[in-house]
């Protein structure tokens, strides 16, 4: 089976790389993981994989995790589900997912597709589409269904970042605005970016909260 024709019949939504590994994976509409092999990974640097022609990657795609259908079941690879996985993020052997339909963030042990569920307090996630781990465990959240930009404390504590009504406007914290925030990103500086989708904008937040229009 071809690349192209192992995705015929998904729509992919989400891509991350694992560093460790080269492996590719792919968030399907359809409530399922896809990983795809990098069959030369042992010939790139761990935590720095080059990618060259397609022809680096095995002849087909395995479902990692998740089935057709919908659920908040935690599990072993397909024997777990998800609603509409959105976001992913790699880090430290583990793939987080924005699991948009059950307003959840999961988590996924690359070791052996061990699918479990990011518990918090504090609050409840609306509709999360963007996902970015920080070095320190922290976990951003971009909510399409709240308009803001959320984290999660490695103690699992949930708190916003910026945002409050939907709107466009820059400010601090919950000064700002957002309006159907997806894609998260954040530089070695501590600085978060943010696709603002329905503002067609890119939105810059830096490590005190302050939000610009880039």
């Amino acid at each position: 089976m071809s690349f192209i024709d192992s995705f015929s019949s998904f729509v992919p939504i989400a891509t991350a790389i694992d560093p460790a590994t080269g492996h590719l994976y792919v968030a399907i509409e359809s409530h399922r993981i896809l990983r795809y092999v990098n069959k030369n990974s042992g010939n790139y640097t761990t935590q720095a994989p080059v990618y060259g022609p397609e022809t680096d990657f095995a002849d087909s795609v395995i479902v990692y995790a998740g089935a057709s259908g919908t659920g908040t079941t935690n599990g072993n690879g397909t024997n777990a589900r998800f609603n509409a996985p959105h976001g992913l993020y790699a880090r430290d052997g583990f793939l987080y997912v924005a699991d948009k339909g059950n307003n959840l963030i999961r988590k996924i042990n690359l070791s052996n597709a061990a699918v479990t569920t990011v518990t918090v307090t504090g609050g409840t996630l609306s509709a999360p589409e963007g996902v970015w781990v920080a070095e320190d465990g922290t976990i951003y959240v971009a909510c399409t269904g709240s308009d803001l930009i959320q984290k999660i404390t490695p103690g699992g504590v949930l708190s916003t970042v910026a945002g409050s009504v939907v709107g466009n406007a820059d400010g601090i914290g919950t000064a700002a605005s957002f309006n159907d925030p997806r894609g998260l990103a954040m530089n070695g500086r501590g600085e978060l970016f943010v696709a603002d989708s329905a503002n067609h904008a890119i939105r810059r937040i830096s490590p005190s909260g302050t939000v610009r229009t880039i």
